[in-house]
């Protein structure tokens, strides 16, 4: 059954909602929470317009991310960007020492902006192991949480 452009339209928003707020697009299930579907089935059909209209991607996981016509918000200083963290919220900043994460677009060098972890948050979730980090969509065995990634930056100096 098609998706009427109106609904089309409300997950285009909410999308952009949750990336503002997050930094990340959420989990097909959570999206399903969030669009009032009982079912993530009933999200994942709303996504295949969003993608071959070129607003999302998928990863090879099947991990909704923005696509090539996804209108990220401004960029922010990272004043304006702690100033948007919820009030009592304490950031951490960690340094990315390799580069074991340059196919997630992190490189060595980056600083890593961590909020406290949050087990029904949307993002990527940064861990530790033997002074190493891990940035992934869920928890790993094995590794210490260090939280939730919320922003990165990067020096050109």
């Amino acid at each position: 059954m098609p998706v009427s452009n109106e609904r089309l339209l409300q997950a285009r928003k909410l999308l952009s909602q949750v990336y503002a707020r997050t930094g990340g697009m959420p989990s097909i299930a959570a999206f399903a929470k969030e669009m009032g579907y009982s079912a993530p089935s009933s999200a994942f059909e709303l996504t295949e317009p969003l993608v071959a209209a070129g607003f999302l991607a998928k990863s090879p996981s099947g991990r909704l991310l923005p696509g090539p016509k996804f209108q990220a918000p401004k960029a922010l200083v990272p004043d304006e960007m702690l100033a948007l963290l919820p009030a009592g919220v304490k950031p951490t900043v960690v340094r990315v020492t390799d580069d074991s994460m340059v196919d997630a677009g992190i490189l060595e060098g980056d600083s890593l902006v961590v909020i406290p972890f949050e087990d029904d948050a949307h993002g990527l979730v940064v861990q530790k192991q033997r002074g190493r980090l891990l940035v992934s969509e869920q928890p790993t065995k094995g590794w210490s949480m260090v939280g939730r990634l919320v922003a990165q930056f990067r020096s050109y100096r």
